[in-house]
């Protein structure tokens, strides 16, 4: 976002609801109703939205991971 990575995954959230209602307001698409980028989205798209469960690692954690990651001598 500005050439800037977002780390927390509420600012990433808040980044990619902000972008979807920009583009809905530079559309100049009348709503009848105010509300947040993913009631707007909700309206437009039929179906549901599949949830995204963000589990936060510790540090320790993503060492580990990587530790796993590389090859074995």
């Amino acid at each position: 976002m500005n050439d800037e990575k977002l780390k927390s995954p509420t600012d990433v959230a808040s980044a990619f609801n902000n972008f979807f209602k920009t583009i809905t307001e530079k559309l100049n698409i009348q709503q009848t109703q105010k509300g947040d980028a993913t009631s707007i989205l909700k309206g437009s798209l039929p179906g549901n939205f599949h949830s995204v469960k963000i589990i936060p690692n510790s540090d320790a954690e993503m060492k580990s991971i990587k530790h796993s990651l590389k090859p074995k001598k």
